[in-house]
């Protein structure tokens, strides 16, 4: 009798953790094609006659990277260009992009690492988002390319701003 308790419980047991196990990757992909949805849309602005996002769009990026943006453009004074004199998200400062490629990978809890790459007008671009997921979606935590020193669009902000003394 206690052999087919045992026997019950553990079978129980191993059904719950394969149900629960099957779940995640189903929720965990569900997270990706949002990702996937938010940065191929980022991307469709940047096509030719398109706007871009610009580096104030609250829709793209998290509160903590437009603040650190704002306080580089406030510190370089009006009429100044601060550090960021392009687009971070393409690199640029004229596009026309296509060809876009992009591949996710977990980063972290909420968090997803997209490798994008790209040609635009003459060149070919890769480079990497950091992405959030917020309560209000996926947002753009950081940027990665060559274009900034050190590779990290955060990380050149924060030491522009600490040599301005902010």
């Amino acid at each position: 009798m206690i052999r087919k308790m045992v026997l019950g419980l553990v079978v129980a047991v191993g059904i719950t953790s394969a149900v629960l196990a099957a779940d995640r990757p189903a929720q965990d992909m569900q997270g990706t094609a949002a990702a996937e949805r938010f940065v191929r849309g980022i991307y469709a602005h940047y096509r030719k006659d398109g706007e871009g996002v610009g580096t104030d769009s609250k829709a793209v990026y998290t509160a903590s990277l437009l603040a650190l943006m704002r306080a580089d453009q406030q510190a370089a004074g009006p009429g100044e260009v601060g550090l960021i004199d392009g687009d971070p998200l393409c690199d640029c400062q004229d596009f026309e992009i296509n060809a876009v490629r992009l591949a996710l990978r977990p980063s972290g809890q909420n968090r997803l690492v997209a490798e994008v790459r790209f040609h635009n007008l003459d060149r070919d671009v890769s480079l990497h988002l950091e992405l959030l997921l917020t309560p209000a979606g996926w947002r753009v935590d950081n940027v990665d390319s060559a274009g900034w020193e050190g590779g990290s669009l955060r990380a050149a902000l924060q030491r522009e701003l600490k040599a301005a003394g902010h």
